[in-house]
């Protein structure tokens, strides 16, 4: 199962994909400035796509709840 997040939206809550043991992928559109805590608790295998680059993504600390780096991808390098 995939979930596509559209644009435009700005915010992922806590705990939104927590325990989705079905959940394969999750594609996230760069509008997305804000994740919250363990919103991918207990997903360690979720692949994501972020639609911006590597360093905004730390830049909001995106990578709460378990998500291992390896599981993200970036549409921009910079």
């Amino acid at each position: 199962t995939s979930v596509v997040i559209g644009n435009g939206v700005t915010s992922i809550g806590e705990w939104a994909f927590y325990n989705c043991d079905n959940l394969e992928s999750v594609t996230i559109p760069s509008s997305v400035t804000k994740i919250g805590d363990n919103a991918f608790a207990a997903d360690n295998n979720i692949k994501v796509n972020y639609g911006g680059s590597w360093g905004e993504w730390r830049e909001f600390g995106a990578n709460k709840g378990n998500l291992k780096d390896s599981n993200v991808t970036y549409d921009r390098l910079l």
